[in-house]
């Protein structure tokens, strides 16, 4: 296995850098993470958004790829939702490309893909659900252990914005040091990566780190991305009234971003009666509406108006000049703005920085505790730089994400047990009796990252729906709820 020098791979992230037509930094944090790399198990990346994680992250692979030296067998880069896997997919084969590098197989694995690969692929775009799933055996089609397992083995694996795995008990980040163990006993080299990591989730990974003797490197980006200024505004005036009154003053693009669909929805048509032609973004959006919608960010020639929910908080490189967004938890806000003010200066309004609206905005959808202690915390100043200084962005999220506020969260007996079982089922998979048999934990599997199943709805138009009565009347439908071949563009698909 060859062994690359910095100013190697820093010839290969120029190169990525310039085909996509941004200027290149050279960060010190690159070098850090590479040295890292060649002695952690377990690296953990603090960076603010726009530094490069993803240049830094790939590159040593892509380097091992293009001489044929490798010193992981596959890349498996996770990422919480569908949309941002196949946005970084198109990106990594865009570097492959950049580098002239043919003779691999890029491949994206989600409970959607028109195949499922079972993480087969030398560089492989995967979902947070499906990587852990797969990795022990528990796949809605079939069963398959052995072959995804042997995938993993002496892989990179990147955990990727790892902020987006939330619920309103903890969940998914409580388990989540667990399947970090179980993938550093496959002697696979794990990265988890983001902007905004509370210190009581970094507590709970090293207790897991110093369990199973782990060794684990810190990396931190201390330096200042190369991004314009953001001057942050909170205001206790509502989204609605701040965009009927003030939105022709704004500098554009401009970024609307809501908590939910039909508040997005409701601001979409109301911007549409003043004159403007926005573009609307959102989940439930038809796969193949949101990748024409997605594709348009592409080489900076973005729409002027945006309105958008939550997809918005990661894998969106487009210099938005104003945003403004619901209040919502401190790591998604931090999210939100670091998407504006990406090369030039910028601004942004969050609204209703008040307990009775913001209560209001966020109901269903956020913990009304972690918003509460959110609004405790804001500050025009602080938010400003968090998008740039990834110290204030930890310090304003632990000081939301307290251990008190963890507990609180988690406090049923249910999770608490649930938890536990987890933590269990993962340390007992690492030996091979129970790889061989791993049924043995049914009740436990249907949480392994979240509580309970995902369910996958197709709402249909009026003309759709005819048209599959008709068929299964005449007894000739043959469902493939994949790739349906009678669904409109007009219909769509989402998850509960």
């Amino acid at each position: 296995m060859q062994s690359f020098n910095n100013q190697q791979l820093w010839s290969i992230v120029e190169e990525i850098v310039l085909n996509r037509g941004r200027k290149l930094k050279r960060y010190k944090f690159f070098e850090k993470v590479w040295e890292a790399l060649e002695r952690a198990q377990l690296l953990v990346l603090e960076a603010p958004p726009g530094a490069g994680k993803t240049e830094a992250l790939h590159t040593p692979f892509l380097a091992g790829l293009r001489t044929d030296s490798r010193k992981w067998l596959s890349l498996v880069h996770t990422l919480p939702m569908r949309s941002l896997v196949e946005n970084m997919f198109a990106r990594g084969c865009k570097e492959l490309k950049a580098l002239g590098i043919t003779n691999v197989v890029p491949t994206v694995d989600h409970g959607l893909a028109a195949i499922e690969p079972f993480l087969e692929g030398d560089l492989v775009f995967t979902t947070y659900d499906t990587l852990i799933y797969t990795m022990y055996g528990y796949r809605v089609r079939g069963y398959h252990v052995l072959m995804p397992l042997g995938k993993l083995i002496k892989s990179l694996v990147l955990l990727d914005e790892v902020q987006l795995l939330q619920d309103s008990y903890w969940y998914p980040l409580s388990v989540l040091p667990f399947h970090i163990g179980f993938l550093v006993e496959l002697n696979s080299t794990v990265v988890l990566t983001t902007a905004t990591l509370p210190e009581v989730l970094l507590q709970l990974i090293k207790e897991e780190v110093k369990r199973k003797e782990i060794q684990m490197e810190f990396v931190r980006c201390d330096e200042k991305p190369l991004r314009g200024a953001l001057k942050v505004n909170l205001s206790n005036e509502s989204l609605f009234r701040i965009i009927d009154e003030n939105i022709e003053r704004f500098e554009k693009p401009l970024l609307i971003v809501t908590n939910t669909v039909e508040r997005a929805v409701k601001v979409y048509w109301k911007v549409r009666k003043q004159g403007y032609s926005p573009l609307l973004l959102h989940s439930r959006l038809k796969k193949k509406v949101r990748k024409e919608r997605e594709i348009v960010f592409e080489g900076n020639q973005g729409p002027s108006l945006l309105v958008t929910t939550q997809v918005v908080e990661a894998g969106i490189d487009y210099d938005i000049r104003t945003v403004i967004t619901d209040i919502a938890p401190i790591d998604s806000l931090i999210q939100r703005l670091g998407r504006c003010a990406r090369y030039e200066n910028g601004e942004a309004w969050i609204c209703g920085f008040n307990k009775e609206d913001a209560l209001e905005s966020t109901k269903h959808v956020y913990p009304s505790l972690i918003c509460e202690r959110t609004l405790e915390q804001l500050d025009e100043d602080s938010l400003s730089k968090s998008v740039e200084d990834v110290k204030i962005a930890h310090e304003l999220v632990s000081n939301v994400y307290t251990e008190e506020v963890i507990h609180e969260l988690r406090r049923s007996i249910e999770i608490r047990n649930l938890i536990d079982s987890v933590s269990k089922f993962a340390n007992s998979m690492a030996s091979s009796e129970e790889i061989w048999r791993p049924r043995a934990f049914n009740k436990v599997v249907e949480s392994l990252l979240r509580i309970g199943q995902e369910i996958h709805c197709l709402v249909l138009t009026q003309d759709d729906y005819t048209k599959l009565l008709y068929n299964i009347c005449q007894g000739k439908c043959k469902i493939d709820w994949l790739k349906p071949d009678y669904i409109q563009d007009s219909s769509f698909s989402f998850s509960i």
